[in-house]
């Protein structure tokens, strides 16, 4: 039996990437390393409250979501670095 579990990053938090990421976080062979997004709306502001990292899409994206007080772990690059698989 495998014990590790799959590293999970998700690259957009609309409607569906938060579907998708409230089900990963169901899955104990799955983790949730982290949201990249381009926008700093309420549903990135809610997230930002939780323990999950969230990385910038765009260098904009970075700019914007600092500028919004939000918590920016890095780019989309980092955030692929730290995955086994993307869910887009």
């Amino acid at each position: 039996m495998n014990t590790q579990t799959v590293r999970v990053a998700i690259n957009g938090y609309g409607v569906i990437g938060k579907r998708v990421a409230d089900a990963v976080r169901l899955q104990p062979d799955m983790t949730l390393v982290g949201v990249a997004d381009v926008t700093s709306d309420y549903r990135i502001k809610v997230l930002s409250r939780s323990d999950t990292p969230i990385f910038a899409a765009t260098s904009e994206s970075h700019e914007l979501m600092r500028n919004a007080g939000i918590r920016v772990e890095g780019s989309l690059c980092k955030l692929l670095d730290a995955s086994d698989i993307v869910l887009d």
